[in-house]
């Protein structure tokens, strides 16, 4: 999957996370670019190093829109198919 690709299933993964009313959204990698927001990190995989941690959709967005301003691209960040759903 290449870096647009990469950025763009971020991107749905958050709006979809949004328009549910989920307060987070998580995402897998090894490690996240310079820059990425923090988030609240959830497990390690100890045999990969990957880390599961979620985050404020509403910033990763912000972070996606600036960074593609700037003219660079999150190729280190798969999205993960896991939202939480709001508490009630």
């Amino acid at each position: 999957m290449g870096s647009a690709q990469n950025m763009a299933d971020i991107v749905v993964c958050c709006s979809r996370a949004i328009v549910a009313g989920c307060p987070t959204v998580t995402l897998s990698s090894k490690k996240f670019p310079k820059g990425f927001p923090r988030g609240e990190l959830l497990s390690v995989n100890p045999t990969t190093g990957v880390r599961n941690t979620a985050f404020d959709p509403v910033k990763v967005l912000a972070w996606v829109h600036k960074t593609n301003m700037a003219g660079w691209s999150a190729s280190t960040v798969s999205h993960g198919e896991s939202v939480e759903r709001p508490r009630t």
